[in-house]
């Protein structure tokens, strides 16, 4: 009786919308993100730097219609030096599983 219930609470961890550490690592490996992180560091050497200092507050996500995942609405910031997190405009994209982790449209 332990068994069952166990193995759908594994399950329900496997399925569901992504987290905002999963919107950040997929906006990290996004090529198109990957040329506004260059325009914003001001060169393609500090876009390591940008990265670590990257923050995702998530909004919510919906199952996306007519494709798989969701779409989620968030907002991408990077902590300052004062440790502040300085937010840009509210984004929205389409996240879905990829091999091991999550994939974006945005």
């Amino acid at each position: 009786m332990i068994v069952p219930a166990l193995a759908g609470s594994l399950l329900a961890g496997c399925s569901g919308e992504p987290s905002a550490n999963d919107i950040l690592n997929a906006l990290n490996a996004n090529p198109k993100f990957q040329l506004t992180l260059a325009l914003l560091a001001g060169g393609q050497g500090n876009i390591d730097a940008v990265k670590k200092n990257g923050v995702v507050e998530k909004s919510e996500c919906k199952e996306a219609q007519g494709a798989p995942g969701y779409v989620c609405d968030f907002r991408w910031g990077t902590k300052g030096l004062d440790g502040a997190v300085h937010y840009g405009n509210p984004m929205r994209g389409r996240l879905f599983k990829s091999g091991d982790g999550w994939s974006g449209e945005f």
